[in-house]
């Protein structure tokens, strides 16, 4: 049983490579840059759930700017 379904997953990478896709096409299979974005995202996801709820209760509003975590906050995705 394990046999097959390594040989359909074997079937299914082949399949994946012989298609000819536009260059701007990413496929989530086999692109190694979709992991790292992943990554990131998920990393900024994170950040974004611990400290907004934390600055939201303790902090005060930013004067300037030029503050920190007022620069670190215009930097993370929406």
């Amino acid at each position: 049983m394990a046999a097959n379904i390594t040989d359909t997953a074997d079937l299914a990478r082949k399949q994946a490579k012989q298609i000819n896709k536009p260059w701007y096409q990413i496929d989530p299979r086999t692109s190694k840059l979709m992991s790292i974005w992943d990554s990131v995202t998920g990393m900024a996801l994170i950040f974004t759930a611990l400290v907004t709820p934390f600055e939201v209760a303790f902090l005060e509003a930013a004067e300037s700017p030029l503050e920190p975590l007022f620069i670190v906050n215009r930097c993370m995705p929406p």
